[in-house]
Parts: C-alpha cells; sequence; structure tokens
C-alpha cells in the first residue's frame, strides 16, 4: 500500500505508510506508551518494561500465526514530535470474506483527538472498495474504544465473557 495524505483539522500533515522494518525502535516506543495498564504495575522499572517487551514479542508471535498476511501501517508525522515519530498504527488483514482490523493504537499523548475515528474511516473506505464488511474483536473492559466503534457504526455481532465481536457493513454506509 503507498503512503497516503491523513489530514484531520488538528494534525493536518499527517501521512499513513506502510510499517517499515526499518523502524522497530518507533513502534516498540508506540506499544511502550500504550500499555499504561501495565505501566500501572507495583512493579520496578525493569521489570515493567521485560514484560511490556515480552506482551509485544507474544502479540507479534501470535498475529504472525493467526494472520500471516496481515498488514501494518504507521501514522506518522513528517518530523520527529516530543512523543515519537509514529503517532499510530493499525494491524489489518484481508480475509476471503472481510477486512478485519487486528490491532489499533494511538499514542496516549494524542489519544481522544479524532484520529482512531479517522483510521476507522480508512478502514471502512478500504472495506468499501472491496465489497466485504470490515470486523474487528474488542475486550468489554474497553468501554471508550467499544463507544468508538458503535459510533462509527459497527454493531455487535456475538460476544463472550471477554470480547465483543463487532462488524460494519458497507451496505449501511
Amino acid at each position: 500500500m503507498p503512503t497516503e495524505p491523513f489530514t484531520t483539522p488538528e494534525f493536518p500533515e499527517l501521512l499513513l505508510r506502510p510499517a517499515q522494518l526499518a523502524e522497530p525502535a518507533a513502534i516498540d516506543q508506540l506499544y511502550h506508551a500504550c500499555r499504561q495498564d501495565l505501566q500501572a504495575l507495583p512493579l520496578a522499572a525493569l521489570a515493567i518494561d521485560s514484560l511490556i517487551k515480552q506482551q509485544q514479542q507474544i502479540q507479534a508471535y501470535g498475529l504472525a500465526q493467526q494472520y500471516p498476511a496481515a498488514q501494518s501501517m504507521v501514522l506518522v508525522a513528517p518530523g520527529q514530535t516530543t512523543w515519537g515519530q509514529v503517532l499510530a498504527r493499525i494491524i489489518f488483514d484481508y480475509g476471503q470474506n472481510d477486512l478485519r482490523l487486528i490491532d489499533i493504537m494511538v499514542h496516549p499523548m494524542i489519544q481522544r483527538r479524532g484520529l482512531a475515528r479517522q483510521l476507522l474511516r480508512y478502514l471502512q473506505q478500504q472495506a468499501m472498495r472491496h465489497g466485504v464488511p470490515l470486523r474487528l474483536a474488542v475486550m468489554k473492559d474497553n468501554p471508550k474504544a467499544i463507544a468508538l466503534y458503535l459510533s462509527c457504526g459497527f454493531q455487535v455481532c456475538s460476544e463472550d465473557y471477554l470480547e465483543q465481536q463487532m462488524q460494519w457493513h458497507p451496505e449501511a454506509a
């Protein structure tokens, strides 16, 4: 996928592009910043850093096993910001009958400013272009994400003890 301009009123000069193998440190930094749940544990900083790195490796391994053709795109600022160049990342996979959002991360310093909504709109446009639904799973203990997905037209199609399966249909747009 090519690099695309990605603008919002607050962030007029961002770029959405495929994640590059040369930038794992920037993605590591984003992942670490987004794991505030683990940072809040009553452990030494070194132990928390190690735990976060292990979680990231486990996630990467699981994604590679379950979604070997998944694509990763990053939202970048043209210059360095105080929190890093990679502001957000989405991982998604084109299945035979759907487009699946696997993971979405927006740096905590810029959350609640419309970037996740814009990333979802981007994926909705891709789903519409391919004539397939956009699907995702969200943890039930993440009410902000659930509210975002519902406000973007997703509907709950099933749930279990831990997560809700949601989907958005191009026909509903």
